[in-house]
Order: structure tokens, then C-alpha cells, then sequence
């Protein structure tokens, strides 16, 4: 789903129904040169990556990490 935040009076407009999501993906454009950006937020039971496992090839470019 492609929508902007903030446009149903909060933030997210799952939280007008009262729903807690596990995961939320969000991704967006930034510099206003088409840059892409992308975050995953997660509950904090989620996380349970240890030191290395998180690894692959899709992965942010320096650009992009620089800019943000």
C-alpha cells in the first residue's frame, strides 16, 4: 500500500483502528533526487538477531546512508 503518513490524523492510519502491528515497512524518496530510503520497525520481541546473522546483499548504499 502506497499512502502518505499523518494524512487520517495520526501518524499511521492503522492506529485509528486500534491495530498493533508486529512489523511496519516504510519507505520514501529523500533529497529530492529519488534516493531511495527504507526502514522496518519491529517490536522489540522480534529482534532477535545476533552479531552477523544479519547479513546479505540487499543492503543500503553509502549515498543514501550519508545523506540520511
Amino acid at each position: 500500500m502506497q499512502a502518505g503518513r499523518g494524512r487520517t490524523g495520526s501518524f499511521f492510519g492503522f492506529e485509528n483502528a486500534a491495530i498493533e502491528p508486529d512489523l511496519v515497512c516504510l519507505a520514501t524518496s529523500i533529497s529530492g533526487l529519488g534516493l531511495p530510503m527504507s526502514l522496518l520497525l519491529l517490536k522489540k520481541e522480534h529482534d532477535v538477531w545476533v552479531p552477523g546473522e544479519h547479513n546479505g546483499t540487499f543492503r543500503g548504499n553509502s549515498l543514501v546512508t550519508a545523506a540520511a
